[in-house]
C-alpha cells in the first residue's frame, strides 16, 4: 500500500511540474510567432489587423 502512495505522489508531482513547462513552451511559440509576423508586416508597410 505504501508503494502505491509513493507512486501516486510521484505522478502527481510530475503532473504539477510538467503543465507549467508545457504552457511556457506554447506561450513562447505564440509570442515569437506574433513578433515575427509583426516585424514582417512593419517591414512591408501593412497593418497587422
Amino acid at each position: 500500500m505504501l508503494e502505491a502512495v509513493d507512486m501516486m505522489s510521484y505522478w502527481m508531482t510530475a503532473y504539477v511540474l510538467v503543465w507549467p513547462a508545457l504552457v511556457a513552451v506554447v506561450l513562447s511559440v505564440l509570442v515569437l510567432s506574433f513578433i515575427r509576423e509583426w516585424r514582417a508586416a512593419r517591414k512591408e508597410g501593412r497593418a497587422m489587423i
